[in-house]
């Protein structure tokens, strides 16, 4: 099948998302909780243009356990909107929802699990692993795998 599609996974002692602190298990939508997006650069010769998405991701909504991780597959399939022969980038990030505060909450605050696991103070959950991908008539299929992992805050500009 056309188009990309790959897996976002996380250590299983990290606990599963929450908005909450951590109080509730909602193991149906914890999928939900990671965006995966893809873009182009659009703009003309000499600038550096801005990103412009393209198209549609489904994830499944509830994780999969293998081998000591949590695991959403996810995938990229409408190939009328994928471009061929340009780089595709494919990332992804937590926090999909319109609320600041439950986006935060996903980062920084306790999930779901034994002592309702966060980051250290001074870290927060990141999705590593987005990279570009380029498709074609010959290659019309990519997989781009994110791990979550715990990274540090970044610093504000001095």
């Amino acid at each position: 099948m056309e188009g990309i599609r790959g897996a976002i996974r996380w250590k299983k002692e990290y606990g599963l998302p929450s908005t909450d602190g951590g109080q509730t298990p909602n193991k149906a939508l914890n999928c939900t909780a990671f965006r995966v997006t893809v873009t182009v650069q659009e703009g003309a010769p000499g600038t550096f243009g801005q990103a412009t998405s393209v198209g549609y991701w489904t994830v499944q909504n509830e994780p999969s356990e293998e081998n000591g991780y949590y695991v959403c597959r996810y995938s990229i399939s409408n190939p009328s909107t994928l471009p061929r022969n340009r780089v595709i980038t494919v990332s992804s990030f937590l926090g999909p929802f319109a609320s600041e505060e439950l986006n935060q909450a996903l980062i920084t605050g306790g999930w779901f699990g034994d002592g309702q696991p966060k980051p250290p103070s001074g870290y927060q959950r990141v999705a590593v692993g987005g990279r570009g991908v380029t498709l074609t008539d010959a290659e019309p299929r990519a997989t781009v795998d994110f791990e979550m992992e715990y990274r540090p805050v970044p610093s504000s500009p001095r």
